[in-house]
């Protein structure tokens, strides 16, 4: 699944250094506390997709403006009349009352796809500028959004981690804890996010942190891999009408799981805390070989399946 469905984005790409040189890294005997590099897009934001997105903001928060207000004014005004007639129109109280929340809900739906609209479509057009100043907002506005704050402190994460604005981006990532780690709901968002933290958390050097958040990370992943597999939760509408996609979804989930396997296996290689490195090695194999085909997937199985070769005997 992609971003507008709230799934976790593809995380392999950020990732990619780990699984391409594992080899090289154990081979090298690489020192723990030894920090990594990850390539930094430098390039300008898209400055058409900017102004696309402030534009598509703006239309969104006028039009949730507009539905609050007119639908408010609007039932209000009736459910006085309703109260003021002789007898009481308790009926046309009622259903004022239920189309006032629903203009309010309505409202609050378009100020979240206002944000969350905007943020998507700039990530994917290259306009880091507007997509991260969004998300920050959104971040603010947190008790206004229906579906949390986790989707914005990934774009943000990301797009920090991308640019190569690591202290920025691992703080977005423990704000977002702190609100939202122990949140089971937000588990889709939690996972890859915290999998960026591992990712610079391993830049700076700072393996026991690496080890806590990738650990973190694959808490979620799994929570997630539980939550699609169980076939009462299954039965749902919106599970039934995704189906096609969910074995797709499930597949892109467990080769992001497999990145986060072989980045903890190559962290203890370096320790040389060779049984742990072969249970993850193991682990990274698992979860691989039930992802669909894909560069990434070929680097995984093959780096994996070296070391494990070499750890036979440990």
């Amino acid at each position: 699944m992609s971003w507008s469905r709230q799934n976790p984005v593809n995380i392999m790409k950020a990732k990619s250094y780990e699984t391409a040189n594992v080899r090289k890294m154990a081979k090298k005997g690489t020192k723990i506390g030894q920090s990594q590099e990850l390539p930094v897009d430098n390039s300008p934001s898209n400055q058409q997709y900017d102004k696309l997105g402030l534009a598509l903001y703006i239309t969104a928060l006028t039009l949730a403006l507009v539905t609050f207000v007119g639908g408010s004014y609007y039932c209000i005004s009736q459910i006085v009349q309703g109260l003021q007639a002789k007898p009481i129109e308790w009926m046309v109280c009622i259903l004022m009352a239920g189309f006032l929340v629903a203009a309010i809900y309505t409202a609050r739906t378009l100020v979240w796809l206002g944000f969350f609209g905007t943020v998507m479509l700039c990530s994917r057009m290259g306009a880091w500028m507007r997509s991260e100043e969004t998300s920050r907002i959104a971040i603010k506005l947190d008790k206004f959004m229906p579906n949390g704050t986790g989707w914005a402190s990934l774009a943000l994460c990301q797009s920090l981690l991308q640019r190569g604005q690591y202290q920025e981006s691992l703080a977005v990532a423990e704000d977002e804890w702190r609100r939202n780690g122990e949140n089971v709901k937000q588990a889709m968002n939690m996972g890859p996010l915290c999998a960026y933290a591992g990712t610079v958390n391993q830049v700076d050097g700072n393996i026991k942190q690496t080890l806590v958040w990738n650990d973190r990370a694959l808490a979620s992943f799994n929570y997630m891999l539980e939550d699609y597999s169980d076939p009462k939760k299954n039965k749902s509408i919106m599970r039934k009408f995704a189906k096609s996609q969910t074995t797709e979804w499930l597949g892109q989930l467990k080769l992001q799981m497999a990145g986060v396997y072989v980045n903890n296996a190559s962290i203890h290689m370096g320790a040389r805390d060779f049984r742990r490195a072969k249970e993850c090695f193991k682990k990274a194999v698992e979860m691989a070989v039930q992802a669909p085909d894909s560069p990434q997937r070929s680097d995984i199985l093959k780096a994996s399946k070296e070391q494990l070769g070499r750890l036979k005997h440990s």
